[in-house]
This record gives C-alpha cells, structure tokens and sequence, in this order.
C-alpha cells in the first residue's frame, strides 16, 4: 500500500475497550464499545509476561503481534501501559520486548484496547502515505497506529479523546523499523497514556506539536528511536543516547504584555516560604546568598500563566517534583532541578501544576 493520500479523513469511535469498573469511569467515551473485563492481572519490571487471575484473554479479540493492540495494568500514576504481542492463554499475556513494564504490580485492576482509528500493520513494505487533517476522536487504542517500512506524512491532526496513544510508531516485536515519519502541527487533547509512543521509529520528525493536557510523550529506547523535535523552543534531539521525548505544552500561552520583575527572596528559604509569582520574570535571591533548609514552593497561577525562576544569589536552590515531594505543584523533567547562580527555570501553570517547559543551567 504505497504513496495513498487520505485527506479530510476522520475515525470516530472505533474499537472496544475492555475494563475492570475501577476505570469504566476513566474510558467511558474513549472508544466505540466498552466491555466489562473479568479478573486481576500481574506484571514484574522487566518481564515480558502478563500473568491473569480469572481472566478470560483469549475471548477478547485481542490482536497480536502485527497488529499491536494494548493493556493498561493498574489503576494509578503508576499504570504501566504495554503493547500486546501475543495471547499465551486466557491467564497470560506476553508484551512488548523492547517496552516492558518499569515496575512491578500485583492483583491489578486493568483495561484491554482492541482497535485503532488508522491502523498500518506491521509489514516491510508500506511506503510514504500521506494523511492531511481530519478528526481522530474516541478510538480505542491509538488515533494513527503506524507499522510501514516507510512511515507516512502526518499533517494537522487534531487527535482527543484516545484510550491509549495518539499517535505509536512502529511495534515492539517483528524485526523491522519504520524510517521517516514526519508528524506536521498535530493537535492532542485527552490522551490516556501520553501523546507519542515511538517503539521502533528511524529519522522521525515532530514538527511543532500542541498538547492540551499533562500527559507526557513516551518512547521505549533511546536505541531504536532517532530524529528530530521542533517546538516553540527550537530543534532538539530525539534519541542519540537520551531517555524520553522533550516536552511540548502547547496551551493558551498567557501574553503578559509587559516584562515583569516578580518579588526578590534574600537570605534563608525555609520550608514554609512561598516565592511569589507577581509577573512573568521572578528573581530569587539578589540582594545576597540563598540558603536552602529545605525545597521552596510557588505561589499558585491561573491556567496559561509563564513565568521563569532565575536564581541571581550566589548558592544553589533546589527544586523537587510534586512526585518526590508531597505538596508540590511542581512537575518537573526529573525529579529535581537544581538552578546555579543565574541558572534559570521555565515554568508554566497549568491544571494546578507549574510544567517546566524550559532549563537553563550555568556552571
């Protein structure tokens, strides 16, 4: 199937989602059919193998190997979500060899997703199709699930309401890669598990993408992933010896109008300050040294609100993602960041979190 052009085209409500009733809340709406699922299932980090209490897999239409459907195992911040690559029985599932789960989960609640908006199975030998705009709403698994030897053009998307991923790339098993993908202006709103997974993807491009939500972009290795990210804060690497994709937050960006020096904090930061967020530029500490006793935290925003933390003192401050630290509304490209004497930290608040979007270290 080479050279296709689909233009305008859109997939709606396609797919069945089979879930436990501690997440038929969370995907009602998300695909065409959802269906109640029996039973708890278990993964250990690092394993290939699902294992199944009182399921009944095999009943479930679940897609193998060239076709990639997926599982989510459990119910919190710590999901593991894994791309199906064979059914062993109605007890055991075997998942993705080059994304396996990062930790391990006993007796969990799960939900299966049967069926994508656009599907290209994995095969050696589908080339360069075009897909322009249209509307990607309410699919099961995936929007676009891409598995060519040659990935498509992708061009203005608009992707919401997904059980899974917007938009995989490639599978996790088979022996082959997709090269050159080229994913133009998408548009993601409400993707369960993350906007991107890249499980095998060669020379991939993602031009200036916008998500609206906090979801992450995931994929599997560093290895088997390689190209290039452009957002609003220029070119970046994807792969090349990295561990995750950058972070686009592409939302209602707040234009302040004027530049704003926020409040200035001298001297000891204790555990119960709050730097002040009063304009779009806050400097930390001019007036002399910042002692640290423990993490400071930031005043609150409203939705759209940028502001960048530069530390003009001449000590480090740390600090700690909401993850490590409780309370925090922080969330942060690792779990701490540690600003230097004029380092500086790009943040955004957005669904009461500040997002970093942007760090800036001198050493």
């Amino acid at each position: 199937m080479d050279s296709n052009h689909f233009d305008g085209c859109s997939a709606v409500s396609n797919g069945r989602i089979y879930c436990k009733p501690a997440l038929s809340a969370t995907y009602s709406g998300y695909c065409g059919e959802l269906m109640s699922a029996a039973g708890t299932v278990s993964c250990t980090k690092g394993s290939t193998i699902v294992t199944g209490i009182g399921t009944a897999f095999t009943t479930m239409g679940i897609r193998n190997t060239y076709f990639g459907d997926f599982i989510r195992v459990g119910t919190g911040t710590d999901s593991q979500y894994l791309q199906i690559d064979s059914v062993d029985s109605d007890t055991q599932l075997r998942v993705g060899e080059r994304r396996t789960p990062t930790l391990s989960l006993s007796g969990q609640e799960f939900a299966v997703a049967v069926g994508n908006g656009y599907m290209e199975a994995l095969h050696a030998d589908n080339n360069f199709n075009h897909l322009t705009g249209g509307l990607w709403r309410s699919n099961a698994g995936a929007a676009m699930q891409i598995g060519g030897l040659y990935g498509p053009l992708i061009d203005h998307p608009q992707i919401d309401t997904i059980g899974f991923y917007g938009i995989s790339v490639n599978f996790t098993r088979g022996g082959t890669q997709t090269y050159h993908t080229t994913i133009l202006h998408p548009y993601f709103e409400g993707t369960q598990a993350s906007p991107f997974l890249f499980a095998s993807a060669y020379g991939i491009s993602v031009i200036q993408p916008m998500v609206l939500g906090s979801q992450e972009p995931h994929y599997t290795s560093a290895t088997w992933n390689t190209g290039v990210w452009i957002d609003q804060f220029g070119m970046r690497p994807i792969g090349n010896g990295g561990s995750s994709l950058p972070t686009s937050k592409g939302w209602n960006l707040a234009n302040e109008g004027t530049f704003k020096h926020g409040a200035a904090n001298a001297g000891p930061i204790n555990s119960a300050s709050t730097i002040p967020v009063t304009g779009s530029l806050v400097a930390v500490g001019p007036g002399g040294p910042v002692t640290m006793t423990a993490e400071p935290t930031l005043s609150e925003g409203v939705d759209g609100r940028e502001v960048t933390i530069i530390n003009q003192g001449i000590g480090a401050i740390t600090f700690q993602d909401r993850k490590t630290l409780p309370g925090s509304a922080l969330r942060l490209a690792a779990p701490a960041i540690t600003l230097m004497p004029y380092s500086s930290l790009r943040l955004i608040w957005f669904n009461s979190s500040w997002n970093q979007v942007g760090f800036t270290s001198v050493l």
